[in-house]
């Protein structure tokens, strides 16, 4: 319903997860390459506006069409940048420990 807040719409070459695979079984939008992909990430690759506008190449080289309420978008920042972050915020902590230690003014 045109009610919903306009989400942003995914773009070509974001990264996606599966959390929807198929419709309905007998559907137009059902597609038996599609069985058992849910959860796996991909790229978006294409974008041709229709019902199911998404092309996704998959982690596994599979081509699939998806509608954009099957795909969420993977926050590819969170998930890099949240082990990097903790990595270096605990090296930094060990170096500041490493400091005190050696501060000639505790002598």
């Amino acid at each position: 319903s045109p009610a919903r807040p306009a989400k942003e719409r995914l773009a070509v070459g974001a990264r996606v997860r599966v959390t929807v695979e198929n419709g309905e079984k007998e559907s137009l939008y059902f597609d038996d390459d599609r069985v058992g992909i849910k959860g796996m990430t991909g790229e978006i690759t294409e974008d041709d506006q229709s019902e199911q506008p998404f092309r996704v190449k998959l982690k596994n080289g599979k081509l699939s069409w998806f509608k954009e309420a099957w795909l969420e978008e993977c926050e590819s920042s969170s998930s890099s940048s949240s082990s990097s972050s903790s990595d270096s915020s605990s090296e930094e902590e060990e170096a500041a420990e490493a400091a005190e230690g050696q501060s000639p003014e505790e002598v």
